[in-house]
């Protein structure tokens, strides 16, 4: 096509065919943060009214981050509320709200960004979720971001009758295939909320009433306990620190993939030390049980890394499939270390002891960008997040990966607790919940507007850590009673990413990977006191064990073992793969409840080979435990 051509079909036509950049401009850095991964997208290029902008595309066709191409130093529209909703209603068909209304709705911020965020609606009822966000710093166009669930297919205005609870309507988008990738249905949901002295719940609906989702925020004038004592300390580590864990004697390990390096922190002597590994781009970082360090290594073909914390010795294990990009390790209750591939689609399983792969799985849903890994320890199943199409992958043991719709806003980081699994929207202000036994997910709203979702942790006693990413906070979210406690992070847009650890002692450490910075949370006054465990009797003969401390009227296990170590809690029970203070061949010796004090007495007659032998308390409600006692001789 000439240039005159070309000209003349960029003015006819609001929308060129999307196409890969010929020469791709990288996402501007304010605005990077939005998109999960987004240095490793592709970057395709369309022409709307006239001027080309730059956009990646990770839930459907859609543009979803939306910049303008700087070369050509022309602003689409001018720095006005009303000339910016005209341009998006005259992109409706590129922009995927062909039907609907763009409504000016709210400024926000998004780091150092001014935010305009526009809302739509059809004949008076907006759309639930949906948004267009255009952002501006010191009044130059930085982008948009284009938050619609998928191309609408179809309008369903059909209602159901309405009962006496408090009712309204919002259009909710219902997806087609994974994800909304095949387009979006729009029914006039049936919204109920229902408040009380400390939360609002709000339940969508379809017209025929079955229950699509549940958001519980906290209600307006509630009292909100105050935060207990905590402190905060912050550390400079050098560029862009990213996956956190810790090893038995509490040191702190981080992945730096852009300086190619692994770092090691001792929280004592507060220094540093680098394990340098050639070029192989070490990305997500895990400490299994034995205190060997594993990294999924971001290089074509290259594969999974391990460090040994005592020798710092570096091996790499080549993957079981070519091409691989091997990102995020986690290790289960049984010590097998899986690792997530996002480019490839794939997940695989290795074996520490044999050093040999077990096997490699590709998700059944073809691109879904699986993040990372968590396990439900009782039964032994995996769940795996999908960002891409707004699932969770469930495995259970010897079966195949099933997936599972959750809240659509880029579930991204997991953990498991107490039947939930709770997971992060990287761009939504809530923690998703999804309870395995009902099948159904609930929204929890971040007690700070505006804070998306991040890296994820779990306290000793089944409580949330969840670290949010624009202003950066660490929000504690107490499963119990719904509520939560917020921590700022000193320094202001620390740009966290994927790096949160809750230790052995509940300090949480995040990655500041916008500011090369390590922050340690220490949480001193919230942190779930450890169980009081004493013992006394004599061996052989008639043993007492009395614990102090655990959760009335829940279950409290003791184990023994031999000598002390660093075993986990057998696969199989309550609390299974949680490190203890106790040596190889733990075993579970007796349980007992707690009374409404907390107090446990466990009586039993001790063998002599149990003599000089070590006991260990675990509340199996919050996995909370207390030290090891020998038993008296």
């Amino acid at each position: 096509m000439t240039p005159i051509l070309r000209a003349l079909f960029a003015a006819l036509t609001t929308l060129a065919a999307p196409q890969a950049a010929f020469a791709a401009q990288a996402p501007p850095a304010s605005m990077k943060g939005l998109v999960l991964h987004a240095s490793h997208r592709d970057v395709l290029e369309v022409e709307l009214g006239g001027s080309r902008f730059h956009y990646v595309a990770p839930f459907s066709k859609l543009p979803f981050l939306i910049w303008p191409d700087a070369a050509r130093g022309v602003r689409p529209f001018e720095h006005d509320r009303e000339a910016v909703r005209g341009w998006i209603a005259r992109h409706a068909g590129a922009l995927g709200s062909t039907g609907l209304r763009p409504v000016f709705d709210k400024t926000a911020r998004w780091r150092r960004n001014m935010v305009w965020v526009y809302r739509f609606e059809r004949e008076g009822v907006r759309l639930h979720g949906a948004r267009v966000e255009v952002h501006w710093h010191e009044g130059e166009l930085q982008g948009l971001l284009n938050v619609l669930p998928g191309p609408i297919k179809s309008f369903d205005a059909a209602t159901s009758v309405e009962g006496t609870e408090d009712v309204s309507r919002v259009w909710y988008p219902m997806r087609r295939g994974a994800g909304g990738r095949d387009g979006v249905d729009l029914v006039r949901a049936r919204v109920v909320t229902k408040t009380d002295a400390t939360h609002v719940r709000t339940s969508y609906h379809t017209p025929s009433g079955e229950l699509i989702k549940t958001v519980v925020a906290t209600a307006p004038g509630a009292v909100q306990p105050p935060a207990p004592a905590y402190q905060w300390k912050e550390y400079t580590t050098g560029s862009f620190p990213d996956q956190i864990d810790s090893d038995s004697a509490g040191d702190i390990w981080f992945s730096q993939p852009l300086n190619d390096q692994i770092q090691v922190f001792d929280p004592v002597s507060e220094t540093f030390q680098i394990i340098a590994t050639g070029n192989d781009d070490p990305d997500g970082l895990a400490v299994d049980s034995k205190d060997r360090v594993w990294s999924g290594l971001y290089v074509y073909g290259r594969g999974m890394g391990r460090i040994d914390v005592a020798t710092h010795n570096y091996t790499v294990f080549p993957p079981p499939y070519p091409g691989a990009y091997m990102a995020i390790p986690f290790e289960t209750c049984g010590g097998s270390i899986w690792v997530s591939d996002h480019q490839v689609n794939r997940v695989s399983e290795f074996d520490p002891v044999s050093e040999t792969w077990l096997g490699d799985y590709e998700m059944p849903t073809p691109a879904c960008w699986i993040v990372d890994t968590t396990e439900d320890p009782l039964t032994q199943t995996l769940f795996f997040t999908e960002y891409d199409v707004n699932q969770l992958g469930m495995k259970t043991p010897g079966g195949p990966i099933v997936d599972i719709p959750v809240s659509w806003g880029g579930p991204s980081f997991h953990v498991f607790s107490g039947g939930k699994v709770y997971y992060t929207l990287w761009i939504g202000d809530a923690l998703g919940a999804y309870d395995v036994d009902s099948g159904t997910y609930t929204e929890y709203q971040h007690p700070v507007s505006g804070e998306t979702g991040g890296p994820i942790g779990r306290l000793s006693n089944g409580d949330v850590a969840v670290g949010s990413r624009n202003a950066g906070y660490v929000f504690i979210f107490h499963v119990a009673t719904e509520t939560w406690h917020s921590y700022k992070i000193p320094t202001s847009n620390p740009g966290l990413k994927d790096g949160l650890h809750v230790d052995a002692n509940d300090v949480v450490w995040v990655t500041e990977s916008g500011v090369g910075q390590l922050g340690k949370l220490d949480l001193q006054s919230d942190a779930p006191a450890p169980l009081t465990l004493a013992v006394s009797g004599s061996c052989p003969g008639t043993v007492t064990g009395t614990v102090g401390g655990a959760t009335p009227g829940g279950q409290v296990g003791f184990l023994f073992a031999r000598i002390t170590g660093s075993a986990n809690v057998p696969c199989g029970m309550q609390c299974g793969g949680r490190q203890l203070g106790l040596g190889p061949r733990v075993r579970l010796v007796a349980i007992g409840t707690a009374d409404a004090n907390g107090d446990v007495i466990a009586t039993g007659i001790a063998p002599v080979l149990a003599c000089g032998g070590y006991l260990q308390a675990i509340d199996l409600s919050s996995c909370r435990q207390g030290e090891v006692k020998q038993i008296p001789q």
